[in-house]
């Protein structure tokens, strides 16, 4: 250890005295993630980082760090957009002689869409050999459904469904 720990802890006495504190576990990641420096996939990531058991995972946890992740699902994103976009307006103007996009056209975006979902699948698929399940959360409104939602993806009912707002309270877990 280089420098002295009594100098280490009297600097550290003086720092508490005047109202410092010791981070929180996650606490540097939440308040990027506040502060819009990170996206939620990138402050998942840290963790995929601490949790890597080997080079591919470590390689995966530092690749969605990195927001590759968060790139490849909004170039999806996108991709889906204009695929959406040339099929709505070819509906709009069915009676009309003009072909927005062909079939040919369609296909070929849609392989290339494909190859990316694959891609984020197998990244997924490697994140999730590290944690042995995929973590969600459900946020939103109260009485948006997501009570619901959960005991639907779940195939159980773990959360009661009511209409009245703030039914569910508590953090619910389901494996």
């Amino acid at each position: 250890m280089v420098g002295s720990p009594p100098l280490l802890e009297a600097v550290l006495q003086q720092l508490f005295a005047h109202g410092a504190r010791p981070a929180q576990r996650g606490e540097f990641t939440l308040r990027a993630f506040l502060a819009g420096s990170i996206d939620l996939m990138q402050a998942e990531a840290v963790l995929g980082v601490i949790e890597a058991t080997d080079q591919r995972q470590l390689k995966a946890a530092l690749d969605q760090l990195g927001g590759g992740l968060s790139l490849r699902i909004a170039a999806l994103h996108e991709e889906l957009l204009l695929h959406l976009a040339d099929l709505e307006a070819g509906l709009d103007f069915i009676e009309e002689d003009i072909e927005f996009v062909s079939r040919e056209q369609l296909s070929t975006r849609l392989q290339s869409g494909r190859e990316l979902l694959s891609g984020l699948i197998s990244q997924s698929s490697t994140r999730m050999q590290s944690t042995g399940r995929h973590k969600v959360v459900l946020a939103g409104l109260p009485n948006a459904g997501k009570s619901t939602l959960l005991n639907a993806l779940s195939d159980q009912e773990a959360a009661i469904v009511s209409q009245t707002a703030g039914t569910t309270r508590d953090y619910l877990c389901v494996t």
